[in-house]
């Protein structure tokens, strides 16, 4: 196998970074969120009649399941706060079975990198932008965002406005992205 080039490096550095960020956010939203979705007193889903309705019910409900509401939130601060340092560290080793990309662009980093790559959605985006910043420079990160090639394939597979893009959504602007920058 092929030794990594400083800038592949720097990707997988980006992944590690976007990992950890990641962990984080899990961390906060475990201590931030009590109630279950079902229980949330926020917006419902359905017609104005049943969400009146629920939401009345729900208040009694959560009454009387708030001790058993505060074990369980208890218990899931208690597990994450026991599992981070372990996610947290696993995130600042190299792993041996790294190696350089094949193809020199996205596509390539990608694929080098997807089996240590268990990032959501939402924080992939973020790492691929980052990963054509180091790769392409400043200024073709800022003519080639992936957003913008998510936002051409969501709008040509009618993808509705506000949902997630699925996984496919971003393989597809991926390879789009890939193609445009061609190879570094």
């Amino acid at each position: 196998m092929e030794k990594m080039s400083d800038v592949e490096m720097r990707c997988f550095s980006a992944v590690q970074y976007w990992r950890r960020k990641e962990l984080a956010q899990h961390l906060k939203d475990t201590f931030t969120s009590f109630l279950p979705h079902p229980l949330s007193l926020q917006g419902a889903s359905g017609t104005a009649k049943t969400s009146s309705a629920w939401k009345l019910a729900k208040v009694p409900l959560i009454i009387i399941l708030f001790p058993l509401l505060l074990l369980i939130w208890l218990a899931r601060v208690l597990f994450a706060l026991a599992l981070y340092p372990y996610r947290y560290l696993s995130t600042l080793p190299v792993p041996q079975g790294l190696h350089s990309p094949g193809e020199r662009n996205i596509q390539g980093i990608h694929r080098a990198f997807s089996p240590y790559n268990d990032l959501s959605p939402a924080y992939y985006l973020l790492c691929v932008n980052d990963w054509v910043t180091i790769l392409y420079g400043v200024d073709a990160a800022r003519k080639h965002q992936i957003e913008t090639y998510l936002f051409a394939q969501s709008s040509s597979r009618f993808i509705r406005p506000g949902e997630a893009p699925s996984r496919q959504h971003i393989s597809l602007a991926r390879e789009s992205l890939s193609r445009a920058l061609g190879y570094y």
